[in-house]
């Protein structure tokens, strides 16, 4: 069974909190895996500073159970763990401009038997979108 939830807060007029869990299934495309089953929670959290400036953090969390076909024979932990965090800024200098920049962080404990690989990883992200 798959099922979805998510709340939406705003307790002030320049703040809003964001809040999700799921558990779905997905299909993997692997020779040894069929599909899995997705756990996880996510919360974010906007700040309108001003009219022309937000800030945004978010953290997420997500475990993943593999199905292993039966008709393969592989010993091995049968699922994975992934976690990040972003914080980021974007600025509006005009109605149809906007400047970002998002800093990142991630993590999965990976799992052998879905040929998942455990990485850490820091970023930084620097965008701009303009529309006419």
């Amino acid at each position: 069974m798959n099922g979805r939830a998510a709340v939406t807060w705003a307790p002030l007029g320049k703040v809003r909190f964001n809040a999700d869990v799921w558990r779905e299934f997905a299909a993997v495309e692997s020779f040894v895996v069929s599909n899995s089953l997705n756990k996880g929670a996510s919360v974010a959290a906007t700040w309108t500073v001003t009219s022309k400036m937000q800030a945004t953090a978010s953290v997420r969390r997500e475990n993943r159970e593999f199905e292993q076909l039966p008709s393969v024979n592989f010993r091995g932990e049968a699922s994975d763990r992934s976690t990040s965090a972003q914080l980021g800024l974007t600025y509006a200098p005009t109605i149809g401009t906007q400047l970002g920049l998002t800093a990142f962080r991630e993590k999965r404990n990976g799992s052998p038997l879905a040929g998942t690989n455990d990485y850490k990883a820091n970023g930084l992200s620097i965008n701009a979108s303009v529309q006419f």
